[in-house]
This record gives structure tokens, C-alpha cells and sequence, in this order.
């Protein structure tokens, strides 16, 4: 006769606050079987049983301790290799109250991130896992409801593939080794709406994103002789001399414009709004030179139009000719720097990083059609990098501007820049 085979582990063990449970069926070799031994090293406890048992209790074990209890057949010939059960930990199951809070937000069109606090219940066993489960408002087959599970340590989880224009509450449960928590805690609910674009403006004229790769056309090597205007128009940015073409790393995905290289790019006639037209101009940009005159945007014809920025304090500055120019408020560069023009025809307002607005009156300008420069002009080359250029020919009101403001903070990850009266600071638009 040979020895015994390992004994079937039939389920995990059932868990309580002083004792566990276990199920097994007999070995596939080695039969008929004597006794079964249950034991455990640390804390050292040996249990016999006879051979026609399958079920075990073992009590008087001490709470919100981990167990791992392995198990052994013998017959006649002596005893067989060891089955280990899962280590589990006794104690009590949880409770709702082992999350103390549920947070959800909107990432794209499909995605939410679910966001949990825990807490910690004495006599609670500890928490292995949070299962999610979505709950759509309308049960049909695109509404997506699958559970997920997130580790014990974790305290967010991403929740993909969701259904548009579905709204969504979300469930979290601990789960621990004695079993899961009763429902009881849920997030608010969410819609799940196409997120905002700044193409939602009509009056839109250019949207240059660096962060779209697809945009971007290679020269050679990291050089761009184009990058494409998304806001429908076409007007796109182009450069065919190479000497003087900026460079694109598909990685940090920003557009580098150097100063020393007289870097720039083109925009076709008609693109920036002209004549004394109303407009808004938003610009996202990094790493800065600490140089005079550095012009992001600028047209270089008659009424000539500049915005741009200055000086190792980064102060905005704007204005229809090289000796009038209107600053902003000094701010400190920032990994991620934001500046911001509007114009309605005679009062120009102005921030930088999410700043206070401050205004000026100008004269009326005469800008021309031609001559439109992404990165460069008379009053100074820009030197840095240019993540997203937004432009429209009117002057957005003060919640539209605010959702500008908060679809670049948010997709740059410097919603924290925010103000936190801003109406976008804790949720994105």
C-alpha cells in the first residue's frame, strides 16, 4: 500500500471570532485512511481525527490572529505529503462602517475613479479586499454593472467601459476572512455625460494640443514642420524651413520652442481675429527661460498683437504694439504655467496661474490678417515649451472662461492651482 495522496481541501475555511472551520474530502491514493492529523505551527495546536472524517472545528483561538493550518491523511503504511489551507485571520465580519467615506469622479467619457476612506473596528478582522459594484439607473444590455475588486490596501480603483449617458451610483464592500460587509455604503450618483471640450465654444479659431500625438507631423527626427488645429478650422501651424523648426517629445508631449534658434511656427492668414474684434486666448506652457520679451502668440503685421510673458517672477504681458504692453500679476513658474487674455474691444483682462484678473483700457487695435506666429515675434522669441493653445473671437463670460480654466487644470493634473472658490476645483467640467 502506498502512502497516502493530499488530502481535497473542499472550501476555505469558515471564520469566526475564536474558532475556524474546515471541510476536506479523502486523497485519491492511498486509502483506506486511519486518522487525519489538523495542525498548526505558530500558534502550535495538533488535532487528530478519525478517517472517515471530512469536517473539523478547532476553538478557543484568540481574535484578529492570522492561522494557517495544514492537514495530513495516514493509513497503514504511515502518513502522506501535507494539504495547506488558506491563512485566514479570526474575528468579527465587517461591517458598513469599515468605510468611513465614498468619493466618485468623472475621468473621461467611460472611466470614474471610486474613492474610499477606511476605518478600523476593533474586533474586526482585517480587510482583504473592497469589492465595487456599479449600479446603473437603467438596467439594459450596454449598462455596464460587473463588480470589481480592489485589494485591502488600495483606496481607489479606475471603473472602465462605463455606458454613456448612464447615471451611476457605485457600492463599496470590505470583504475579510470572515465575510463580506452588508450593503450600506454608496457614492453619489454620477452621469456619465461627455466631458467637456473647449471645441464646445462656437467661437472658436484655433485649438494647437500637444498632449494629442495624432496632431503632430515629424519632420525629421524631433522636428515639426506641422501641428494640427483642432477646433475644425483647419488652421493649422506649420513650419517648412528646418533651421528654425521646433522640436516635439512624444513623452513629456510639449512643443519646445528655443529662443537661441529663433524658433517658430506659422499660422495661416485670418487665423487670430483681427481688425479691433473681441477675443480670448488661453495658453498652457513649461519650463520658461528667464528672458525679456518672450512672445507665445503673436502677429507681427500693422496693428501688431502679443501675448506672451517676461521676467524670472512669470508676468503675462499683452498689448497691440511693442512700446504699449499690458502686464499681469508676477506669479511663480510652476511645473505647468497658465496665462490667460481676454478683450472685448476696449478693456483687456488678464491672469496667470489661476491668478487674480486685473484689466487695463487699450486704444483700438488695427490687427492685420497675415503674419500669425505660434512662438515668436518683433518683441521677443519664446523660449520654453507650449502644451495647448486655445483661441476664440469673443470674449468668453466668466463661466465659460471658468470652464476653460478648469478642463486645462484638471487634464494637466494642476487642478490644485485652482483657487479653491473656483467652481471647477473639486470637480472637472
Amino acid at each position: 500500500m502506498s502512502l497516502p495522496s493530499v488530502p481535497l481541501v473542499v472550501k476555505r475555511p469558515k471564520v469566526g471570532s475564536t474558532q475556524l472551520e474546515f471541510w476536506w474530502s479523502a486523497p485519491a491514493v492511498g486509502g483506506p485512511i486511519t486518522n487525519y492529523t489538523l495542525a498548526c505551527t505558530t500558534p502550535s495546536i495538533s488535532n487528530s481525527y478519525p478517517g472517515d472524517a471530512n469536517y473539523a472545528k478547532v476553538t478557543g483561538l484568540t481574535p484578529l490572529t492570522e492561522y494557517t493550518f495544514t492537514l495530513t491523511a495516514t493509513n497503514a503504511t504511515g502518513t502522506g505529503p501535507a494539504e495547506t489551507f488558506r491563512t485566514v485571520q479570526t474575528g468579527t465580519a465587517p461591517y458598513s462602517e469599515a468605510v468611513a467615506s465614498v468619493t466618485v469622479s468623472q475621468d473621461n467619457l467611460s472611466t470614474v475613479i471610486v474613492s474610499w476612506t477606511p476605518s478600523s473596528i476593533a474586533s474586526q478582522s482585517a480587510t482583504k479586499w473592497y469589492v465595487i459594484t456599479p449600479i446603473p439607473s437603467s438596467v439594459n444590455s450596454s449598462a455596464f454593472s460587473t463588480k470589481q475588486a480592489a485589494q485591502g490596501y488600495e483606496t481607489s480603483r479606475y471603473i472602465k467601459n462605463l455606458s454613456t449617458n448612464i447615471r451611476y451610483q457605485f457600492l463599496i464592500q470590505s470583504v475579510n476572512d470572515v465575510g463580506w460587509a452588508r450593503p450600506g455604503l454608496y457614492t453619489s450618483t454620477i452621469s456619465m455625460t461627455p466631458p467637456f471640450s473647449p471645441s464646445s465654444f462656437g467661437s472658436m479659431k484655433l485649438w494647437l494640443d500637444a498632449s494629442d500625438v495624432g496632431t503632430i507631423t515629424l519632420a525629421s527626427g524631433s522636428n515639426i514642420s506641422g501641428w494640427r488645429d483642432k477646433s475644425g478650422l483647419s488652421n493649422n501651424a506649420f513650419q517648412t524651413n528646418s533651421g528654425v523648426q521646433p522640436t516635439y517629445n512624444s513623452a513629456s508631449t510639449f512643443v519646445k520652442f528655443r529662443k537661441a534658434n529663433l524658433q517658430q511656427m506659422r499660422l495661416p492668414d485670418n487665423t487670430l481675429p483681427t481688425g479691433n474684434s473681441a477675443f480670448s486666448y488661453f495658453i498652457l506652457f513649461s519650463d520658461p527661460a528667464a528672458n525679456q520679451g518672450q512672445a507665445m502668440v503673436a502677429n507681427d503685421d500693422g496693428g501688431r498683437f502679443y501675448h506672451g510673458i517676461t521676467g524670472a517672477s512669470m508676468t503675462g504681458f499683452f498689448g497691440f504694439s511693442e512700446n504699449n504692453l499690458f502686464a499681469s500679476n508676477a506669479n511663480s513658474y510652476t511645473s505647468y504655467n497658465f496665462s490667460e487674455i481676454l478683450y472685448n474691444g476696449t478693456t483687456m483682462f488678464t491672469a496667470t496661474n489661476f491668478s487674480t484678473t486685473v484689466s487695463a483700457v487699450f486704444g483700438a487695435r488695427n490687427q492685420a490678417g497675415s503674419s500669425n506666429i505660434i512662438g515668436g515675434g518683433s518683441v521677443g522669441h519664446f523660449d520654453g515649451t507650449l502644451a495647448e493653445v486655445l483661441v476664440y473671437s469673443t470674449m468668453l463670460t466668466t463661466p465659460q472662461t471658468q470652464q476653460i480654466e478648469g478642463y486645462l487644470a484638471w487634464k494637466w493634473r494642476i487642478q490644485s492651482s485652482l483657487p479653491r472658490t473656483h467652481p471647477y476645483y473639486e470637480v472637472r467640467p
